[in-house]
């Protein structure tokens, strides 16, 4: 696994990343990745501190390389205090306690919901 070159933006090296996530944790926790140009934190507890240290870190010019992406109000390229104002909206949308976000099956666009109704069809 050493002599391989993982690219984590490629969308097959998600079909089965198992061991290669493995192989990350234990042999590179900090990992560059030459192919996207970008380091990547394998452990979590590593990646909680990067996240907290909003100081040092940012997603404000986005979170893709080589992608200028400043102006995309996205959430995961937003920091504190924005990032959490967005994540608040969707928290306990698994339990349907808290509005959630979902792709509408009637009107082909994202929408916002209270609650969540796995249930709900469509009359088109």
């Amino acid at each position: 696994m050493a002599s391989v070159t993982i690219n984590v933006l490629d969308p097959e090296f998600y079909v089965d990343a198992w061991q290669a996530y493995r192989w990350l944790r234990d042999e590179a926790p900090l990992y560059w990745d030459p192919v996207q140009k970008l380091w990547v934190i394998s452990r979590y507890e590593d990646v909680l501190g990067v996240e907290k240290d909003i100081g040092r870190y940012s997603s404000s010019e986005g979170s893709r390389p080589l992608v200028d992406q400043r102006e995309d109000m996205s959430m995961i390229n937003m920091d504190d205090p924005a990032h959490q104002e967005q994540r608040r909206l969707t928290t306990g949308t698994a339990s349907g306690s808290g509005p959630a976000m979902r792709f509408s099956c009637c009107t082909g666009r994202p929408t916002v919901t209270r609650g969540y109704s796995p249930t709900r069809t469509c009359s088109t």
